[in-house]
């Protein structure tokens, strides 16, 4: 059986009704991605524009951080200064012990002062 379409004319065309229906969704469709892409303009452009600040913000940020590693190479040095400083009071704690051994000043008090030197080079280090 061959089914009869209802011809419809859209401007003067000779259109089916499923055909027409087809047109209008997909014109609906059309003007729903124009829409889209629109958004997506918009999006994109913005994007762009935070793309843009994201870079001033680098650049911004690059610079802050070339500032930062010179602070911590400060940092670093002042960090290394303080190690050293820690060794040499360790040194200078070990070398107090030492000699406290040394001169067999082993009292109650020398215990005592054995023992202060070792907690100041264990706070040193």
């Amino acid at each position: 059986m061959v089914t009869l379409k209802k011809e419809v004319t859209l401007k003067g065309r000779k259109v089916t009704l499923k055909g027409r229906k087809m047109a209008l969704k997909g014109r609906k469709m059309a003007l729903k991605e124009r829409k889209v892409t629109l958004k997506g303009r918009k999006m994109a452009l913005k994007g762009r524009k935070m793309a843009l600040k994201g870079r001033e913000v680098t650049l911004k940020g690059r610079k802050m951080t070339l500032k930062g590693r010179e602070v911590t190479l400060k940092g670093r040095k002042v960090a290394l200064q303080g190690r050293e400083v820690a060794l040499k009071g360790r040194e200078v704690a070990l070398k107090a012990q030492g000699e406290d051994v040394e001169g067999k000043e082993v009292g109650a008090e020398g215990k005592v002062t054995l023992r202060r030197y070792d907690d100041v080079g264990k706070t040193m280090q």
